[in-house]
């Protein structure tokens, strides 16, 4: 199985770029990766991608995923973390079963 880090990384150089690292912690946290598994990550991300000459927008995209991560952010956006001692929410194709996310009508 791949390290958060590898899936991060991933994520991050696929089609879904930049939106995709959203996508993958959002995932790995429902699944029940812990939330420093994934900070690590996406520091591991940013001293990649630094030395690249990665410009502020740039570092800005790797870093919006923490502040969602830690609350940082309006609630409809936080990345939520199983409690300990919870059962993780069940993901399918990489897509938690459920968001605290408004729907918008269709």
């Amino acid at each position: 199985m791949a390290t958060p880090y590898e899936r991060i990384r991933a994520a991050w150089q696929g089609p879904e770029h930049p939106w995709g690292i959203h996508r993958a912690a959002e995932a790995m946290a429902a699944e029940g990766v812990r939330r420093d598994d994934l900070d690590d990550a996406l520091i591991q991300l940013l001293d990649e991608v630094r030395p690249e000459g990665a410009d502020d927008d740039t570092q800005e995209i790797i870093n919006s995923v923490s502040e969602r991560m830690h609350g940082w952010c309006h609630r409809d956006y936080h990345i939520h973390f199983p409690e300990p001692g919870t059962t993780p929410t069940p993901v399918a194709n990489g897509v938690p079963a459920a968001t605290d996310r408004p729907v918008s009508p269709a």
